[in-house]
């Protein structure tokens, strides 16, 4: 992997930089604290690559700005282009979104997409995760020291993803992995096995249970044939029977077809003598109308006299009606024609009886009577004012001689009313008697009517003597019929009565054949549950017998599995750290060794020793393990915790720079680029030092690019690129200084 170019677009304080360093292979980034060195080739390679992001996943976008991009393209050992492109939005709730392409002749075809996907891919592509990438790549100020100041497990593992193969860690993860799942499956398998032995300790129980139910059921399997032959020979003998009772029941059909004569012959007789009997009747009411035959004919004689008599009262009536018709319209005539006339009159004759009746109150106080007046509403003590009297008295003679006149033609009116008034009596119009003399007529009427009946009432009589002597011949001749009836069917029931002898042994063979019916049905019930019986403890054996298989084929299972797990537990520790894994770190320790005490001995003349194992607290054992032991010439062993920031420093720097190379020659990878980040605690002596080693590197071709960020400049005069990071009004600015 040769880094080959940066872009950061909107990301940490830059607004939109390109760093593509060319041919250059040290390539040197100074500048002054917190001007974004750091941000520009550590920050956004772990972003890039594995969203490695150090602060909140929104962090990374610069103030002010919604959205965020950071590109880094990289050569591969094979000469592949690659690109990581990872995009960060704050707008809505947030967004991230990553793709990891290759260049091809015609552009970039995707190979990963996705905030998830791109970083996995990455890790398959490099062999090894955000933290060994940090450990022994891009190493950042806080992670200079990761791979020394780690537990020494830890170490191994680090050391572990860089030298031995990935394949080993998963297969000895699936190794162990496979080897619980089979010993879990043991576990299981024993409690089943355990479970199949309690099932089969009850099979004598089903046997003897099947044994018990097979004895039943030919036992009422016999029972049932002895029943089932009761029934042959009971329901043969009840066909016999049926057939001798069919004689019977023919014998009992002429009976009934015989009754049915009987009862019609006797319906018939009742059906004459009914006819007899109304005969009778209608001749009484014959006999009866031709009682009155003398005065029905006196009736008809005086009819024709009252009709004509009540045919002039009639005439009469009409006449009588014209004249009141005549004397209403002349009257309101009379009335309409002196309307005016006559409320003056009323008028004058209500205020004459006015003053009259004031006289006569006036005079009766005169005369000692106190009065209240019911005219003038004052009361008149006694001795009234004569005065007042008198006057009264005046006002009621002026009235009596002021009657008002009737209009002209008013007596001639009034005597034409008179007159037809008295043409009106003159009729003599009787109507109580015309009333009577019309009952009179209806009821002479009606009996003259009857005259017609007299002859019918003659003819019924004839009618109805014809008819009750046929009704009586006939009445005899059904008396003789009925006696021959009576006498055929006495002769048939008691020859009937023979067979009652055979309706009981029927009635008899019936309710036993029902018994053994029921008792056949009951066997038959009894067989059906025998049956299930002894088939649910066949199934119960056939289960068992599939139980001892099961269990036999389990118990040949259970040593297979049992083999195999031992066999996967055995790869899992030989692919486990502290097997092959182990043989192959303590195989690269001396070449680390080497490489760390070249670097150490050119800055701080120390020595490293890196030992694969330590003694146990009781010294009586080893524990597996990668102990850091540092030397000094004229101390010898010293503490590492005892170091100086410096030599911490080139201690880390020497193990992180040996690492980087057995990186760049491990096969299959050959990540052959180291990004370093403000090597603190070494003074400019050693500062130059690293430089030159460096440099020397990267000539020798065991590197490709290195990328060395700090805030002074003694390194620069080592670089083949110099770059300055400076602080610009819209953002950092990079320049090129050497």
């Amino acid at each position: 992997m040769k880094i080959e170019s940066y872009r950061l677009t909107n990301y940490g304080p830059y607004r939109d930089v390109t760093y593509e360093p060319g041919d250059a292979r040290l390539c040197i980034i100074v500048g002054e604290n917190g001007t974004g060195k750091t941000t520009l080739v550590s920050e956004a390679l772990g972003h890039a690559l594995f969203k490695d992001d150090r602060g909140s996943v929104n962090g990374g976008v610069r103030n002010g700005q919604t959205d965020s991009a950071v590109t880094v393209e990289w050569t591969m050992p094979d000469g592949s282009r690659m690109r990581a492109i990872r995009r960060r939005s704050l707008r809505g709730a947030g967004k991230s979104s990553a793709d990891l392409q290759v260049r091809n002749g015609t552009g970039w075809t995707p190979v990963a997409e996705g905030d998830k996907e791109v970083p996995a891919a990455v890790r398959e592509l490099l062999h090894m995760d955000a933290a060994t990438f940090r450990t022994s790549v891009s190493l950042a100020q806080n992670d200079l020291r990761r791979f020394v100041d780690a537990t020494s497990s830890k170490r191994k593992e680090v050391l572990a993803e860089i030298v031995v193969d990935p394949r080993f860690a998963p297969a000895a993860e699936l190794a162990s992995k496979r080897a619980r799942e089979l010993q879990a499956k043991t576990a299981a398998d024993r409690d089943q096995a355990a479970r199949l032995e309690a099932r089969l300790a009850e099979r004598p129980a089903v046997e003897e249970r099947l044994a018990g139910h097979r004895a039943d059921l030919e036992a009422t399997a016999a029972h049932l044939a002895v029943q089932v032959e009761a029934r042959g020979h009971l329901e043969q003998r009840l066909r016999s029977i049926d057939v001798e009772l069919a004689a019977a029941d023919a014998i009992a059909g002429q009976v009934a077809s015989l009754e049915a004569e009987r009862v019609a012959a006797v319906d018939a007789w009742r059906r004459a003598s009914a006819r007899i009997t109304a005969s009778e009747l209608a001749m009484a009411h014959a006999q009866t109308a031709l009682a009155d035959e003398v005065y029905v004919a006196e009736a008809a004689d005086s009819l024709p006299a009252m009709q004509a008599g009540l045919e002039t009262l009639l005439g009469a009536e009409r006449a009588d009606r014209v004249l009141a018709h005549d004397i209403d319209v002349k009257r309101r005539e009379l009335e309409a024609s002196n309307r005016e006339y006559s409320d003056t009159l009323s008028t004058h004759r209500a205020r004459y009886e006015a003053a009259r009746r004031h006289v006569d109150a006036l005079a009766a106080a005169a005369a000692g009577t106190p009065v209240a007046c019911e005219v003038c509403g004052y009361e008149h003590n006694a001795g009234a004012d004569p005065a007042h009297l008198a006057a009264a008295r005046v006002a009621f003679r002026e009235l009596e001689g002021a009657e008002p006149k009737p209009p002209v033609g008013f007596a001639r009116e009034q005597a034409a009313l008179a007159r037809l008034e008295a043409r009106r009596r003159e009729t003599g119009f009787d109507a109580e008697r015309m009333v009577k003399l019309q009952a009179d007529v209806r009821q002479v009427a009606a009996t003259a009517a009857r005259s017609e009946g007299m002859t019918a009432a003659r003819a019924t009589l004839e009618r109805e003597r014809a008819a009750i002597a046929e009704a009586e011949a006939e009445k005899a001749g059904l008396t003789a019929r009925g006696t021959s009836i009576a006498g055929r069917i006495a002769e048939l029931v008691a020859k009937a009565a023979e067979a009652d002898p055979l309706r009981a042994e029927r009635s008899r063979l019936a309710a036993e054949e029902t018994q053994t019916r029921s008792a056949i049905t009951e066997l038959e019930r009894s067989r059906t549950i025998g049956v299930q019986l002894v088939a649910r403890e066949e199934a119960a054996l056939e289960q068992l017998d599939a139980v001892a298989a099961e269990r036999d084929a389990l118990a040949a299972s259970l040593e297979a599995v049992s083999l195999e797990a031992g066999r996967l537990r055995y790869l899992a520790g030989r692919f486990g750290l502290k097997g092959i894994p182990a043989r192959v770190i303590e195989g690269v320790l001396p070449e680390l060794t080497a490489y760390a005490n070249e670097v150490l001995g050119e800055l701080f003349g120390l020595r490293l020793e890196l030992r694969a194992t330590r003694a146990s607290a009781d010294g009586r054992s080893t524990i597996e393990a990668l102990e850091l032991v540092v030397t000094k010439d004229d101390v010898g062993e010293v503490e590492l915790a005892r170091a100086s920031g410096g030599q911490g420093t080139a201690i880390a720097l020497a193990l992180a720079l040996g690492l980087s190379r057995l990186n760049a020659r491990r096969a299959g990878t050959a990540i052959r680029s180291l990004v370093i980040d403000e090597p603190e605690g070494l003074d400019v002596i050693r500062l130059k030092a690293l430089g030159a080693y460096l440099r020397g590197l990267l000539h020798r071709g065991e590197l490709d690019r290195a990328f060395v960020v700090s805030h002074t400049s003694e390194l620069v005069e080592f670089g083949d690129r110099v770059d300055e990071v400076m602080a610009g009004p819209d953002g950092p600015e990079l320049r090129q200084i050497a």
